[in-house]
Order: C-alpha cells, then structure tokens, then sequence
C-alpha cells in the first residue's frame, strides 16, 4: 500500500504533466501561425510591407497569391470611394487552418480569430463566414475546396470569409436586361485554378456587369454609416471595367462587338489581390428580335423626377409616327437630380446617354449613363426606335401641357395656352392654369402639338380623349394632376 507521502508525489507530478500538456495545446495556434511566417521566410522570400493569409487551409504558399490588396466601397450615388485599413482578395480555400500576417518594415505580426456563420447580402441572400480577429490566433476553414472572397478591415478588428459558389452575367446587353443574371457556373476547382464557365450567353450592344451569388456588394454595418464622416464598410462583390481589365465595383463593362452566342469563362488563377480573369468566344449568331411594342412599356426613372429612383413616371406608347416607333410624356424635372429611360418598372431593359432640353436628338442607348436634369421645369419627352429597338432616339424641349379649344381662356383651335409647372410632392406632379373658360369644347394637349393630347372624363383622363366642357362660363383654376400612371384634373370656379 502506498504511504500518503509517496501518493502526493505522483499525484503532484501527474498535475505538472497535465499543466505542460495544457501549456503546448494553448500554443498550439501561436506555433501554427509561427511555422506558417516561417515556412515563407524558409523559402528565401522577401516579404513586402502589407497583409496575406497563409496557413494550411490556403492552397498557394507564394506571397503574390497570398497577399491581400487595398480595396474601394460602395459610396454614395453607387460610386466607389477609398476605406482606410480596409484589404480584400480572392483565394483558394480548403480545409485546415488560416491566419492574417501583418509585415511592417521587416516586422511580422499574425492575427485571426473564431468566425461565425451570418447571412448578409444586396440583393439575394448568401451565407458568410465573418469574425474577430486578435493576436496569434487562427480561423478554421468553412470550406473544402474553394474559391473565396477574404477581407479584413482595421477600424473594426473584423474578417470575412464568403464563398463564391458561382458566378453571373447581367446587364442591358444580355437577354434578360438588368432585371436578373445568367448563371456563370463552376467547372473545376484546384488550388492551381478555378473555372467558371457559361455557354450560347447571347450578347448584343449594351453594357453588362459581372457578379458573384446574384449580389453587387456586402454591407456590414452593424449601425447606420455616416457617409460624411467615414467609407461604409459596404464592398462589392461585382466586377466592372473591361473584359481584360477587371475592376472590383468598376464602371459597367461596355460590349461594343458582334452581336451573337458567347462562352463567357472566368478564372482565378493565384496571383496579387483581386486574381479574377474573365473572357468572351463567339460561337454562334444570335437569335432574330422580333420586336413587340407591347413588351416596352417605358418610363422615367431618377431623383430629378417625382418618383425619385423608386418608382416610374409613364409614358404614353402613340404608336408609329411616320413609321417609327413612338412613345412620349411631358416630365417635370427637379433643378438637380438625374433620370434614365426603363421598361416594365424594372432594370430589365434601360437606356440613358445624353440628352437636353432644346430639342436636339440625343445619343441614347442601352450603355448610356444617367442623363442629367435639363433644369426645373416642364419638359415635353419623345423617344423613337425606327429599326424595331436595335438603335433609339430621343428629344427634349422645355414645353409642357397646355390648354387649347373654343372652350379655353385662348378661345380658338389653333393655338394653345401654357400650364405652369407646379412642381411634384409625394410623388404627384401638378400643373395649373387660371382664366376665363366658356361652355365650349377644349381640351389639353403637350408640346404644343397633337400627338399627346388627353380628353374625356376629368376625373380619369385619357390620351387621345373627347373633348372637355364646363357647365358654366367663369373664371376658372384648372389643375391637371399625374401620378405616375394617370391623368386626372379638377376646375375651381374663382
């Protein structure tokens, strides 16, 4: 039987064992993210000023593919703008263990952390892996096998990790518009490469962007960001730019060439930061357009508007004139702001470009940009397609609604009397007119002319309408009242 004494010393070394064993497992992730910074040096490699992620779960051990670069968020007006401390790259990504490394003027410090899962994204909804990282630490993969975004911002002490799952191309040049994507979809992965690939995409004259997971960006603000004091932390998860030169968050990608089926193919291969190729193949033609008026059911979209970038104010389809496709409306717009043309109160199929106020044609286009207000005030609208919706035009001139007829404070049929432009509130935009209105017959017309003109019931005026009369003779203020879809008016006897 063992003495009392002897059993305090075994039990007393039996603690000193466990206590080292607790010791080497506590550093156990500081060792792991030492051999990794030390597996690099190893090799012989100078290591530059900036941050990487190394460890066992990233399948490059080259610095190039493995250092992450500075990147741009999403500003105000969907424009990009610098964030400071804020780094991003793609990587491959298998199971294991990763870690950040910090190299200043030869200093090397390590850092990561635990993640959670979250569900984050603008606009579809897709899981992401988001954490705090501190000293000597490490992650965990949520992956096995793939392609990743990484980002580690400063201000915050935060992580992302976002699997890329597949990718899309969407926009005005590709057969569904803006409305939704055509899947890209992974063809193989490896820690070498990782393909995506899309075939018989048809493309024609527009522009097209490229995303990941149907989203634009990834929003992390916990609370409303102060665009004027700091850069959200609100980054993209699209490319723009050009085919050959891809940016992250970059302007639209403007497809100028021959219209027809392509094979769009995306690639990572390992290298600097954002490593993402992509290119086109034609391999067929594309199919004949059938044009369907019915189908381009437009309106005017943008904050120089009464419906500001949320809803859209309608135009009226007349039919062809001379031939040509014709839809127009009479538009106030605000002092400041911009607008773009759009179908089905959707992104599907736009056109912007260039366009002012003093009737000249514009240069509008599925590729063009906002156009901006032509200044407060009425304006008379004409959009046309003479070759069944390949090319568009349009015209602009500072006349809007005005009153005509025997009826009318002018009292003839041959000219007409201007409404004042009085302005929009709460997505209604009003016009009115104060005079002297007899019995008879007159009615309200646009830009001076006949092609838009409405009639009929004033409660729910239409285009092209009968002819309107008041009960009696008198002084009258007549408002006509649109918002958004229809035309309705009232007449108050002074």
């Amino acid at each position: 039987m063992l003495s009392m004494k002897k059993l305090h010393e075994i039990l007393g070394k039996l603690i000193m064992v466990l206590a080292v064993i607790f010791a080497m497992s506590a550093c156990e992730t500081a060792d792991d993210v030492d051999d990794d910074i030390d597996d690099i040096i190893n090799k012989g490699e100078t290591l530059d000023d900036g941050y990487y992620i190394v460890g066992s779960a990233i399948g490059s051990d080259t610095t190039d593919a493995n250092v992450l670069v500075s990147g741009q968020v999403n500003g105000p007006d969907f424009g990009a703008q610098d964030r400071t401390g804020f780094y991003e790259a793609y990587v491959y990504m298998a199971s294991g263990d990763f870690s950040f490394i910090k190299v200043v003027e030869g200093e090397i410090s390590a850092f990561g952390g635990a993640h959670e899962e979250l569900v984050n994204g603008d606009p579809a909804e897709l899981t992401i892996y988001s954490g705090a990282y501190s000293d000597d630490a490490t992650g965990t993969s949520p992956v096995d096998g793939s392609l990743v975004h990484v980002m580690i911002d400063e201000s915050t002490g935060q992580y992302v990790v976002i699997p890329v799952n597949y990718w899309e191309v969407i926009g005005g040049a590709t057969a569904d518009g803006w409305g939704s994507g055509q899947e890209i979809a992974l063809k193989s992965a490896s820690a070498d490469e990782v393909v995506f690939e899309a075939t018989k995409v048809v493309l024609r004259e527009g522009d097209f962007k490229l995303r990941f997971d149907s989203n634009w960006s990834m929003n992390l603000e916990e609370e409303e960001c102060d665009v004027n004091e700091t850069a959200c932390l609100n980054y993209f998860t699209n490319f723009g730019g050009t085919i050959t030169e891809l940016v992250h968050g970059g302007g639209n990608i403007i497809f100028d060439g021959t219209e027809g089926e392509y094979t769009i193919t995306i690639t990572y291969t390992p290298d600097e930061g954002n490593s993402i190729s992509a290119s086109l193949e034609r391999t067929g033609d594309a199919p004949e357009v059938t044009f369907d008026p019915e189908e381009y059911k437009f309106g005017i979209i943008g904050d120089a508007t009464a419906g500001a970038w949320d809803s859209d104010q309608d135009m009226f389809y007349k039919g062809t004139i001379d031939g040509v496709h014709t839809w127009l409306a009479v538009m106030t717009f605000g002092a400041e702001g911009a607008f773009k043309f759009r179908t089905n109160d959707d992104w599907a199929f736009a056109l912007g470009g260039t366009l002012l106020g003093d009737g000249s044609a514009g240069d509008i286009s599925t590729s063009g940009g906002d156009i901006p207000t032509p200044g407060e005030g009425a304006y008379y609208i004409k959009l046309q397609t003479a070759d069944e919706g390949t090319t568009w035009t349009s015209t602009m001139t500072n006349t809007g609604w005005g009153v005509i007829g025997d009826g009318s404070p002018v009292g003839n049929w041959d000219s007409d009397m201007d409404m004042t432009a009085a302005g929009y509130a709460d997505g209604v935009t009003t016009y009115s007119i104060t005079g002297d209105f007899t019995t008879g017959e007159w009615k309200f017309r646009a830009g001076d002319a006949w092609d838009y003109n409405i009639g009929g019931d004033m409660a729910a005026l239409t285009a092209d309408g009968g002819n309107l009369t008041l009960a009696e003779a008198g002084t009258y203020e007549v408002v006509l009242s649109f918002d958004g879809s229809a035309y309705s008016a009232t007449a108050t006897k002074q």
